[in-house]
């Protein structure tokens, strides 16, 4: 066997054995038992489903699916007021008025008409957002988050 032939062997078998463990390995993952996402993952991702349905609502049917369950939903927290919170009417009003009303406003205008700092408004509106998606897909008190 000439030195050429043994290099053309020896490449061959590396590919082989690349192939081979790749395949072994892909087996082996497709056997591993899969682990379920995790809370804060399910969460998040039912938090951002709330949030595009609030953005969507204005461009929304008034009869559509989407209007319906943030009125309704926003109703419910309209009256889940949480006499301890100070914050409580202001991020009720932060949601209403950023994804609600039917002229726009900017959360300039907002932040301004609600005398709330930059901070204070993402916060407020984040906060908002969780106890939204609290309502409607953990049946939680809002106030034990």
């Amino acid at each position: 066997m000439t030195d050429s032939e043994w290099q053309e062997m020896i490449q061959h078998v590396q590919k082989i054995a690349a192939q081979v463990a790749s395949e072994y390995i892909a087996s082996a993952y497709r056997k591993a038992p899969r682990e379920p996402p995790s809370i804060d993952s399910t969460r998040q991702k039912q938090i951002e489903i709330i949030r595009n349905a609030l953005e969507r609502y204005r461009e929304s049917e008034p009869e559509s699916a989407i209007r319906k369950m943030i009125d309704h939903l926003l109703y419910q927290h309209a009256e889940l007021v949480d006499p301890n919170d100070r914050l409580y009417r202001k991020r009720h009003n932060i949601l209403v008025l950023k994804y609600i009303v039917s002229q726009p406003m900017s959360d300039r205008e907002i932040k301004k008409r609600l005398e709330i700092s930059d901070r204070g408004f993402e916060s407020q509106l984040e906060k908002g957002i969780k106890e939204i998606a609290a309502q409607f897909f953990w049946n939680w008190d809002i106030w034990d988050m």
